[in-house]
């Protein structure tokens, strides 16, 4: 058989080679225009991580996200503006989502939109629970009430201008004195709060602790001024009013003491402890006021620590339902009003809440079934009957000595020399329901009425007329006059 025109042609030199050359370049160009179009497919439709993915399960437990109990759900909350440094930035080689923003109003969404450049896969991390606290999600520091200002302002405003913050006040009650307060006065507990204000001490042990009045101040550590500075105005300590569970410490910053949280003293998680924000509560009365005066009950006389959660044979009003109690809270009796409070204690002049502390405000003025037992009220105060002792659990300071020390266990720090006592009965003494202070322009003995200086808790007249009452001060009662 003889070879065909085409055969005898290919039998030429070089034409084999140009054939499979031509095959080649062929190739080479399908190739090509099918990597191009796989390439524009994908960048048309890029693919997306559906919203249930488990891959952002660790980020959101780890922090990486905002955690939120409503990050699953599809109707975003609504939430404060985010800082620059809160708002998400997206990869230099990614064309950021529209829905990636937050605006003022509401939550961006929890799932990220991927970029379509390949990502590396994290190595999942054990998780923990998402919290359950009123403010989760919102924040994860906590600064005070710089922190809480962009909801809060006109609240941080109200508290600059309370007691609780300023510390000195005007003094209506007072009878020789204007203003008054803790700051610009002298105390036989702790001294003089302008010059002992805030500052880490070494106990015996060479430990560091917290020293200074102001480790019961309302702030972050500056002196209150009068002026509703920023500065002022992002100094106060929301939380240790409105955090159960929040503590704080003294810190030195550059020299400058200032208090901040502390998670070690803390028995939650800090972002717990500063998102679980609440009314007060009578423990977060007693963190401070139940140490006033250096120690437990050394001011009062009748705030224990069992007064927060405590039988109705101590209290019958601050013991829970539970208890047999009627449950109530400090603010039920000392009543508040844009963070001004009712009610002084026996060393604050001023008054913060013009508002009488008394059982009447709540009780009947004639309570008894007996007439005669009635006839009492309108002279005599109902403690002079109703407490008949106090330092019931934990004893009280009666006198403290500045002339011998001695060393106060629990700090491990030298304190002035202290007679304590338990189950101490009060002296009947009269008040007008007015105080005198001690001042240089107008020294005397000892002022007439209950003094401001006296120990623990004195009863003041529900009527403003001189009242039989409970003095607490055993020691300086006997220097009150009729």
């Amino acid at each position: 058989m003889q070879d065909s025109t085409v055969h005898k042609r290919l039998r030429r030199p070089g034409a084999r080679f140009l054939l499979l050359t031509l095959c080649a370049a062929t190739l080479v160009v399908v190739g090509a225009f099918w990597q191009l179009d796989g390439a524009t497919s994908q960048a048309a439709s890029p693919r997306e991580a559906p919203a249930s993915s488990s891959l952002l399960m660790p980020l959101v437990a780890n922090g990486a996200l905002p955690v939120d109990p409503d990050a699953r759900t599809k109707t975003p909350r609504p939430f404060i503006t985010p800082t620059a440094t809160e708002t998400a930035t997206p990869p230099a080689s990614a064309t950021p989502s529209p829905t990636s923003t937050a605006t003022a109003t509401t939550r961006p969404t929890n799932t990220p939109t991927l970029s379509p450049t390949p990502q590396t896969t994290a190595t999942p991390t054990p998780t923990s629970p998402l919290l359950n606290t009123s403010h989760a999600g919102r924040f994860t520091t906590y600064e005070g009430s710089k922190t809480c200002n962009e909801c809060h302002l006109e609240q941080a405003q109200d508290m600059h201008s309370a007691l609780h913050y300023q510390w000195s006040g005007p003094a209506p009650d007072a009878t020789n004195v204007e203003t008054g307060g803790k700051l610009g006065a002298i105390n036989d507990f702790c001294g003089y709060p302008d010059i002992n204000w805030l500052g880490i001490l070494t106990n015996l042990d060479g430990q560091p602790t917290d020293g200074g009045c102001a480790t019961c101040h309302a702030g972050m550590g500056a002196r209150p001024t009068t002026a509703q500075t920023q500065e002022q105005l992002e100094n106060i300590d929301c939380l240790t009013c409105h955090s159960e569970t929040y503590r704080r410490k003294v810190v030195d910053e550059g020299g400058t003491f200032k208090l901040a949280p502390a998670p070690e003293r803390m028995n939650v998680p800090l972002a717990e402890a500063i998102t679980d924000i609440t009314t007060p509560t009578k423990a977060a009365c007693l963190s401070c006021h139940l140490s006033s005066g250096g120690g437990p009950n050394n001011k009062r006389g009748d705030l224990e620590t069992a007064l927060a959660d405590p039988p109705v044979t101590l209290d019958v009003h601050m013991a829970s339902q539970a208890n047999g109690g009627a449950g109530l809270l400090c603010q039920d009796c000392h009543i508040t009003q844009d963070h001004r409070i009712a009610g002084r204690g026996s060393d604050m002049r001023a008054t913060d809440l013009d508002v009488p502390v008394n059982c009447t405000n709540c009780h009947d003025p004639t309570p008894h079934d007996d007439e005669n037992l009635d006839k009492h009220t309108t002279r005599v105060d109902c403690t002079v009957c109703h407490v008949p002792a106090f330092a019931r659990t934990t004893s009280t300071d009666m006198f403290r000595d500045f002339r011998s020390v001695e060393v106060f266990e629990s700090r491990r720090l030298y304190e002035p020399t202290i007679e304590r006592g338990s189950n101490v009965i009060p002296e009947v003494a009269w008040s007008t329901g007015h105080r005198s202070s001690t001042t240089s322009a107008t020294p005397s003995p000892m002022p007439t009425a209950v003094a401001s200086a006296c120990r623990n808790r004195t009863a003041i007249s529900m009527t403003g007329r001189p009242s039989c009452i409970r003095s607490s001060c055993t020691r300086r009662s006997r220097h009150m006059t009729r």
